[in-house]
């Protein structure tokens, strides 16, 4: 026989009961049991009720019927009775063993109808009806939920007795053959009827369980990730603290060593009884590695301002301590040694840094400095400037004097043909390790009255901004330099301040952030 697709499919799907194994089979009994204890009362109810009716009529129609008859009605309606009461009194007990029970009561019942046909006559009124009671009951099976083996042993076992009964007593004797047919024609077909019934609904049933326990397997699995998921989160949580409370342990630390290193650092104010003076400071992490240092000493009845600006290797808290660890020796060098050049103070202080970062086999350490150091002399009007890596910034009206002029400065005329920026070079090589090292140069400046000085690190110039996202760089930074000549020094850190801030907008500071302006009076 051949079956197309779709013929495959209907047979899968309702000729096929799917299988349960292991404690599947007893947890399904359970599941099916107890979903049957509501239609087995509601259907009892019913069938109790229409006994009644039922009996009641049969009485008006046959009140000469034998008393073996009643007593086997009654028998009959005992068992679902029985069952009944159970399924109130006993319901664990009636859930267990509710299989049984049904097939009991029910099986009760037909037995009791076979005997009334049995015992009773052809030619009675009533006769007929037994034959339609014992359908019934058959067909009940179904509403009162009984499963597929126990209805197979219960119709067989009525079907056999009934045609014993028929056959033998009442039937092919009394009626005849045509009578006996079509009353096995009935039968057989309602019993087929609620065979195939039963089937269908244990294979429903079936694939609910099925499903359902599939379902509850996930919300199982489930609700262990989910579990899994909240003490993860709990985890997470708890790290969270701790790393938070660490965070602020190390925040607090570090930002008490800001305050050692403000404290290390002279205050902007110390300036100001000098010159006028603007310090735009911007540390990138609470701490800088850079560091701006200022020392005034009296020499032969003069005068010396030293100033120095410089940008230590790394930032943060390993720059902080390199800046500290330079102001210490600038102070040494200046103060305890009488150190007055500005060369002799860079190669004294790269000497000391190289001596401090030396490890043994290791000799090419990057520790160290980039810083730019003058020298003012405010009796002889005069600067004198060495620098490592970083120069020095001096506009002004008027520029040097043509034979003043040489390789080590650079001027750069502002757009006004007004305003000169003069760029006193520096050494390339640092304060610390360098390949190739030499010794450090002086250059002096002849200063003229409202010259403005400025020294800085690299921060300001290397920022990411703009909206190309690329380095403010130094050529506009030597233009507003020339542009805000005229102003007085607070009003241009404003201006410096503010285009800084644009400039940056919503992008990260790279670096620590360091310019210093002084003008002379």
């Amino acid at each position: 026989m051949h079956f197309n697709n779709r013929g495959c499919l209907f047979m899968n799907t309702y000729l096929h009961i799917p299988k349960l194994e292991g404690s599947e089979k007893e947890r399904f009994r359970i599941y099916y049991n107890e979903r049957s204890v509501f239609l087995f009362r509601l259907t009892s109810f019913v069938i109790i009720a229409a006994s009644f009716a039922y009996f009641y009529l049969d009485y008006l129609s046959a009140p000469y019927s034998y008393k073996l008859l009643w007593e086997f009605r009654v028998v009959a309606m005992l068992g679902f009775i029985t069952a009944l009461f159970l399924s109130y009194v006993k319901k664990d007990f009636f859930i267990h063993n509710f299989q049984l029970i049904a097939s009991l009561s029910t099986l009760l019942y037909n037995i009791c109808i076979l005997l009334m046909i049995y015992y009773s006559r052809p030619d009675e009124m009533s006769y007929a009806n037994y034959y339609t009671g014992l359908l019934v009951i058959l067909i009940v099976n179904i509403p009162l939920r009984v499963r597929l083996i126990p209805i197979l042993y219960n119709v067989l076992f009525v079907g056999l007795l009934y045609i014993l009964i028929a056959v033998f007593k009442q039937d092919l004797f009394h009626v005849g053959i045509d009578r006996l047919i079509n009353n096995l024609f009935f039968l057989l077909s309602v019993i087929i009827a609620v065979v195939v019934a039963a089937y269908v609904l244990e294979i429903f049933i079936r694939e609910t369980f099925i499903n359902q326990n599939m379902l509850k397997a996930k919300n199982l699995e489930v609700l262990s990730q989910k579990e899994e998921i909240l003490a993860q989160r709990d985890e997470l949580s708890e790290q969270k603290i701790h790393l938070e409370k660490q965070n602020k342990e190390i925040t607090d630390s570090i930002h008490y060593a800001k305050r050692i290193q403000k404290a290390v650092m002279p205050y902007a104010k110390l300036l100001e009884g000098y010159y006028e003076n603007f310090i735009l400071f911007y540390p990138r992490d609470i701490v800088s590695g850079d560091f701006y240092w200022f020392r005034k000493i009296k020499k032969d009845n003069r005068e010396l301002n030293f100033i120095a600006v410089a940008d230590c290797t790394g930032h943060g808290v390993p720059g902080s301590l390199v800046s500290m660890l330079g102001v210490s020796l600038l102070n040494e060098i200046v103060i305890a040694k009488n150190s007055y050049n500005a060369a002799e103070i860079l190669d004294e202080l790269r000497t000391r840094i190289k001596a401090t970062f030396h490890i043994e086999g290791d000799t090419e350490r990057k520790d160290g400095m980039d810083i730019a150091l003058i020298i003012i002399d405010n009796e002889n009007y005069s600067l004198e400037f060495a620098g490592a890596f970083r120069p020095l910034y001096i506009c002004r009206r008027k520029p040097l004097k043509q034979n003043e002029l040489n390789a080590d400065y650079k001027i750069y005329k502002h757009d006004d043909d007004k305003t000169v920026l003069i760029e006193v070079k520096p050494d390339k090589m640092p304060i610390g390790w360098y390949l190739v090292e030499k010794p450090f140069r002086s250059k002096t400046v002849q200063l003229q009255a409202n010259d403005k000085i400025y020294l800085f690190t690299d921060g300001y110039t290397d920022q990411i901004g703009g909206a190309n996202r690329r380095k403010f760089s130094i050529k506009p930074f030597r233009k507003i330099l020339c542009d805000i000549y005229e102003k007085d020094m607070p009003e241009q850190y404003d201006i410096l301040d503010r285009t800084l801030k644009e400039w940056k907008s919503d992008e990260k500071q790279i670096d620590d952030i360091l310019v210093l302006g002084i003008k002379i009076p």
